[in-house]
């Protein structure tokens, strides 16, 4: 898929979950039931082909994306336990250090991976001798962590595998454009359906817009779409911003909510908050916008005593282009 692509096939992906959390609204339309039932099949059709479009021929060697997964799936089982080795001893700095999810270790440059990989493997053998295994009751052994090590060397070594299947892909990169335009046409269908509930539904149809609205991600931008219950908090981009970076949050949501930086993501953090008003998109410098003070990660809590929030954060390296009001120029 082109940026394009992806950019509107998640612009897609946000507009039907926004959809079944307000199904309540529309529940006996049947027309605007039928319709989503079809975009999301389209949506289906739509993954399935970008699949088809990446298939790579292998054969019976282990290819370097296996060898990645394998190496994550060990490097995310030792971080999980050094993780709760410092919050078990209260050391929640360090245990945020640690804090990884899968994609830490599955997307992005593999230089990149391969060094945090490293990282947690040496602070683990570190901390473990003979005669010291403060790991062992998180479950993760003398051998975890030797493991660990072997699956990084190999996938260090490895040999790209990248030979794509011609004919396949060729075939799949064809059927796109056409399955783009049929959900293109289902979308446009929809806007006018929606449209119908201005008068009675005023927040639903400005919310439902704004899911609409096309994050047009560049390649130094990346986005994460949150779901929060009442009174969740959730930190997200740990160790992936600095200095000088932009956060574009798009509020979908009836409640306000609030971001902050932090250094300890499993613990709500209470100062230098910035409140996000109901369907509000603004654009947040860092650490400007938060007082001066720069920490690691982003955290977005929902405050809320009964509802949940729907919130997009974009990441942006350096100044955004987005056209989300500043923080300073938005009506409290």
């Amino acid at each position: 898929m082109t940026d394009n692509q992806i950019n509107s096939l998640n612009m897609a992906n946000t507009v039907t979950a926004f959809l079944d959390k307000n199904n309540s609204i529309f529940s006996t339309n049947t027309k605007i039931n039928t319709l989503l039932a079809a975009i999301k099949v389209t949506i289906l059709s739509l993954i399935q082909t970008a699949a088809a479009q990446g298939t790579n021929t292998t054969g019976a060697t282990a290819s370097k994306q296996q060898l990645k997964q394998l190496a994550a799936d060990k490097a995310l089982h030792v971080a999980g336990g050094l993780q709760s080795y410092y919050e078990d001893i209260n050391d929640l700095t360090l245990a945020g250090e640690y804090h990884f999810t899968d994609s830490d270790f599955t997307h992005g440059a593999i230089a990149e991976i391969i060094i945090k990989m490293q990282s947690v493997h040496d602070k683990a053998a570190s901390i473990t001798t003979a005669t010291s295994t403060p790991l062992l009751p998180f479950l993760v052994t003398a051998a975890d962590i030797s493991d660990l090590q072997t699956a990084i060397s190999n996938l260090t070594n490895a040999v790209p595998l990248k030979k794509v299947m011609q004919a396949s892909t060729t075939a799949a990169t064809a059927i796109l454009p056409g399955q783009f335009a049929i959900m293109r046409g289902q979308l446009d269908k929809m806007d006018t359906l929606i449209s119908n509930y201005k008068m009675s539904q005023p927040s639903f149809v400005q919310g439902y817009f704004n899911a609409r609205k096309i994050i047009n991600l560049g390649k130094t931008m990346q986005a994460k779409e949150l779901h929060l219950e009442p009174h969740h908090f959730e930190a997200i981009f740990g160790k992936k911003f600095k200095i000088g970076d932009t956060f574009t949050v798009r509020n979908h949501s009836e409640v306000a909510v609030t971001i902050f930086l932090t250094d300890t993501p499993k613990v709500a953090p209470t100062a230098n908050g910035i409140i996000i008003q109901p369907h509000a998109e603004v654009k947040v410098s860092i650490p400007s916008d938060f007082a001066d003070q720069f920490a690691h990660w982003l955290t977005v809590y929902n405050p809320s005593d009964i509802d949940d929030a729907h919130v997009t954060v974009i990441l942006a390296h350096g100044k955004s282009k987005s056209q989300a009001s500043e923080i300073g120029n938005v009506a409290p």
